[in-house]
């Protein structure tokens, strides 16, 4: 399956109608300096496409330049209740 998937850097942000950024906690550490996804993220949003980012992935929203946050227009977020936060 990997050997089929594209690099970001193939990605043609008009062949598709929305990105879905996975979370937990690998995000943190492999996405804050992947400059290639926070700009495919960034060309989705600018061509008004669907931009999900799951849990951490939405941890892209504060890379720089500028933080994505400072852009958007829209945004819904929530908390999941089943679990217990301190």
């Amino acid at each position: 399956m990997l050997k089929d998937t594209l690099p970001i850097s193939a990605v043609n942000v008009d062949d598709y109608d929305a990105v879905w950024v996975a979370g937990g906690g690998g995000p943190l550490l492999t996405f804050k300096d992947d400059t290639a996804l926070h700009a495919l993220i960034a060309a989705f949003y600018e061509k008004s496409k669907i931009v999900t980012l799951i849990c951490y992935g939405s941890s892209l929203l504060f890379v720089d330049p500028p933080p994505l946050l400072l852009r958007i227009a829209e945004m819904s977020a929530g908390s999941c209740p089943s679990r217990e936060h301190p």
